[in-house]
């Protein structure tokens, strides 16, 4: 059994580890934003008051940014944190495969990043996936509690 030292080195090993884990997508993410609105590293980092090669480090993930120069490059994008770090979070679902979604949530913040004419598109597209949800589910519950009609009653059976 470990003794309560050993435990203690355990405990700060992993909650130093989960900060760090938990942003190793930051730096993708801020490459991808500056990607989708096509600005150049260069204007970025001269606007944000940074290095070329510091803005490189942040977006490989060499390097975290201080919260100031994150701000700064945040506010040249036109995104808060909250939108960062939901796409952070994107980011790591597909690194890890695990695709699984909240589409109210990230939708909304997405959608910080598309026309209207897109947005009104996937508004279309999300509503006609609700109405086809509730169309199968409507025919699968209908076929539900006909087929428990038309079940035997076993109990006046026996």
């Amino acid at each position: 059994m470990p003794s309560g030292d050993d435990m203690t080195d355990q405990r700060t090993e992993t909650a130093s580890e989960s900060p760090m884990a938990s942003l190793k997508n930051l730096g993708p993410a801020l490459l991808v934003l500056r990607q989708m609105l096509g600005i150049s590293g260069g204007e970025v980092a001269r606007r944000a008051g940074v290095g070329k090669s510091q803005l490189s480090k942040y977006e490989t993930g060499k390097e975290l940014p201080k919260l100031p120069s994150l701000q700064k490059i945040l506010d040249i994008y036109g995104v808060d944190f909250a939108a960062l770090f939901v796409l952070v979070r994107m980011l790591d679902r597909v690194s890890t495969r695990r695709l699984a979604i909240q589409p109210a949530l990230e939708l909304e913040v997405l959608s910080q990043f598309v026309t209207a004419t897109e947005r009104d598109s996937l508004s279309e597209l999300m509503a006609a996936v609700v109405r086809f949800s509730y169309v199968n589910l409507n025919t699968r519950v209908q076929a539900a509690l006909g087929s428990s009609r038309k079940a035997p009653d076993r109990g006046a059976e026996d």
